[in-house]
């Protein structure tokens, strides 16, 4: 077993980030629980997207909330999360990739984008709703810019300006502008929050997206 320092070094998590979400949960004694649900393993050093996703998961910790993780993931990231789940003291489900290159995946306008299509998996599904009666979660929160439809929990979704050049522009596939313009338009109207990374980013978010600037929170990136 690698020990925390090891893996600090490859995935961002460091031995002071174990010490503050181990003393938060008796501080703060927040009785809340989360069910975070992501497209892909996100403690590897991959590129922002799964850095944004690690640190909103490591920010629900450190404010003592008790959190369950569902995450696709590949074959050979499912042991780690066995080692994360021991880092971070929560419980990781990963469901291993199934549809991404799979021609069905075309037939459906709806599932042209891969974590769209693959949130369509039966086995993912069936995680999530044993989760939902087990863990009986205050909030969800889906770090990846969309929602799925038929969720009717409260919801927090990270959205930015970004997202939305890119579901507008023309340097995306068309089928990843589509999914970004369904999904992510239906998170900016029907999710319960939405999270931004800055409070310039939170003003654009609400005049691009049409969206009350009461339902926007900013979350900080790397700062404490």
């Amino acid at each position: 077993m690698r020990n925390i320092i090891d893996l600090s070094f490859r995935y961002r998590f460091t031995q002071d980030d174990k010490i503050i979400i181990q003393q938060s949960k008796y501080k703060n004694m927040i009785s809340k629980k989360v069910l975070i649900i992501t497209p892909r393993f996100p403690f590897y050093e991959k590129g922002a997207c799964d850095q944004d996703r690690a640190t909103g998961i490591k920010i629900f910790l450190e404010k003592g909330f008790e959190a369950v993780v569902v995450c696709k993931a590949l074959e050979n990231e499912a042991p780690l999360a066995v080692e994360f789940e021991k880092i971070l003291g929560i419980k990781i489900i990963t469901v291993v990739y199934k549809f991404s290159k799979s021609p069905k995946r075309f037939l459906n306008p709806l599932w042209w984008d891969g974590a769209a299509f693959e949130y369509c998996d039966e086995e993912i599904q069936k995680i999530v709703g044993q989760e939902l009666d087990r863990f009986k979660p205050d909030i969800v929160y889906f770090p990846n810019y969309m929602l799925p439809f038929g969720i009717f929990c409260k919801t927090i979704v990270a959205l930015t300006e970004d997202l939305y050049q890119e579901m507008n522009g023309k340097n995306l596939p068309f089928r990843y502008r589509l999914a970004y313009k369904i999904f992510s338009t239906h998170a900016a109207r029907k999710a319960t929050a939405i999270t931004v990374y800055s409070k310039t980013s939170g003003k654009n978010v609400s005049r691009l997206f049409g969206i009350d600037p009461k339902r926007i929170h900013v979350n900080y990136l790397g700062v404490r």
